[in-house]
């Protein structure tokens, strides 16, 4: 379900999402709007598809729903669209916005260059009970070393190789 957690940028001028430069005010309240339009595309799905006979897939689309439109909640309550807080936030959300924002910070993007791990590392133990769920934030740096499909580093910077 979480693949689908920008789906609403399908409605989002591609020259706005694809500018190298920082948005001004009025492109950033724009892009904001993906949360909601992300929202209102799943429940077209959910509500108009064919899932009355597919309960599972009903509930993955739900939690498709979920993640889309809260995925920028904060933890402190100060995110967006609706401004929810802590245990409020769906917990799918919860999970996606932790690897969204790891994945956008280590990646590079065309506004930025990836940030280095140890940054990103403190990044989030910045923004534990912030941004993000304290108990999830502990759960990844806990595991830190252990994230697949990346190359690790210690948190002094040293290689210590490739996850498998």
């Amino acid at each position: 379900a979480s693949v689908a957690h920008d789906i609403g940028k399908a409605a989002i001028a591609r020259e706005i999402l694809l500018k190298p430069d920082r948005l001004n005010s009025a492109e950033y309240a724009y892009v904001r709007g993906h949360t909601e339009r992300g929202r209102d595309m799943l429940e077209t799905v959910i509500h108009h598809g064919q899932l009355a006979h597919a309960p599972s897939a009903r509930r993955l689309f739900a939690h498709a729903l979920d993640i889309a439109w809260c995925h920028h909640e904060r933890w402190d309550g100060t995110g967006y669209p609706r401004g929810l807080a802590g245990a409020d936030i769906p917990l799918a959300a919860r999970l996606t916005a932790i690897a969204d924002v790891l994945d956008a910070l280590l990646s590079r993007r065309p506004y930025k260059d990836p940030w280095p791990e140890q940054q990103v590392f403190s990044y989030f133990r910045e923004q534990r009970g912030r941004q993000f769920d304290p108990n999830l934030v502990d759960l990844l740096l806990e595991n830190w070393h252990n994230r697949p499909f990346v190359e690790t580093q210690d948190v002094a910077g040293a290689r210590t190789g490739t996850a498998d």
